[in-house]
């Protein structure tokens, strides 16, 4: 084993267990599984949530709201719901 880290250099330091996971809220209902050590792939970067999944910082958890807001808004609008009847077709 001596002669194996000799030849590969040995390792770089020591290996840190990822101690939090993702914790963001799932459209099933649960939080997010995932133990990323700084960004999960699905839902950004890991940040400290409380047990509802939300931000346990303010301006995160504000800024979060604001974008749910948003993309609530959107299917809504008033000109594309005017337009929605007119897409749809029966066979």
């Amino acid at each position: 084993m001596r002669h194996f880290q000799e030849l590969c250099g040995g390792v770089a330091g020591e290996f840190e267990p990822v101690s939090r996971s993702c914790r963001a809220p799932l459209p099933s209902g649960r939080l997010c599984p995932r133990q990323d050590r700084f960004k999960c792939p699905l839902h950004g970067p890991v940040i400290d949530r409380d047990d509802m999944g939300r931000p346990t910082d303010p301006d995160l958890r504000r800024r979060e709201d604001e974008k749910k807001e948003r993309a609530d808004a959107d299917w809504q609008d008033p000109q594309l719901l005017k337009v929605g009847p007119c897409l749809t077709f029966k066979l």
